[in-house]
């Protein structure tokens, strides 16, 4: 920075001029104030006992995961699977299902989806478990509880993927918004939510889609979209 010199009046007021434009300069360079966006870049550094993993959006790290290799089996939340019904407990309305792993996870009665028009009668509350599933039946199934001790992950059929702005329910008539998010704010997301749903899915905005455009919300929910028929 230049030493401060002393000036007439039409000087000074053209150092206040300069003055001002360094503030503006300044700013220009200062914090940013909105939620950055950009490319996404996807840094991995492995070790002999973890792999890391770190998610940046332009300059910004936006998640970060240390993966070992017994989570492959301890830290499971969330997992989506094809598994294998093993057994059917009618007194107890659960199911072991094999997933893969050396325990058997659990699916619970009230986890399980399933068509009406595959089971016989017409009222699913009135349906036993036995009539949903059966043994050695395949099933899309994601985790939603660790195992814990003896008792193996619990597993449901009402899958989920979530998105960096959005979740996708598939084959759901789901919506909703986040309520972290302010009244003006769920407004706007509520008005552009028809454009970018998918047909036969429901959506559920995240807190992180404040301030996003319909495009990168469109692209976020496209990119799901994908996912799940890859699944």
């Amino acid at each position: 920075m230049d030493a401060p010199v002393e000036a007439s009046a039409p000087e000074a007021a053209g150092s206040e001029s300069a003055a001002g434009r360094g503030k503006n300069k300044r700013r220009r360079g200062g914090e940013r104030r909105t939620r950055a966006q950009g490319r996404y870049l996807m840094c991995v550094h492995s070790t002999h006992d973890a792999t890391h993993i770190a998610t940046l959006e332009g300059r910004t790290m936006v998640e970060y995961t240390v993966a070992k290799a017994a989570d492959e089996t301890n830290q499971i939340d969330g997992n989506i699977y094809v598994g294998r019904i093993q057994n059917v407990l009618p007194g107890m309305e659960l199911a072991f299902v094999d997933i893969g792993i050396p325990k058997n996870a659990v699916l619970y009665r009230g986890d399980i989806s399933f068509d009406l028009d595959d089971v016989e009668g017409t009222s699913s509350n009135d349906k036993r478990i036995e009539q949903m599933i059966k043994s050695g039946q395949t099933v899309i199934c994601q985790v939603t509880k660790n195992a814990i001790g003896a008792k193996g992950a619990r597993l449901t059929q009402e899958v989920s993927l979530p998105g960096r702005f959005a979740v996708l329910v598939p084959n759901s008539s789901t919506i909703g918004i986040s309520k972290r998010l302010p009244d003006g704010e769920r407004r706007r997301l509520r008005k552009i939510i028809d454009e970018v749903k998918p047909d036969r899915h429901g959506i559920i905005i995240r807190t992180a889609a404040e301030g996003v455009t319909a495009d990168d919300l469109a692209r976020d929910v496209t990119s799901l979209a994908e996912k799940w028929a890859a699944i």
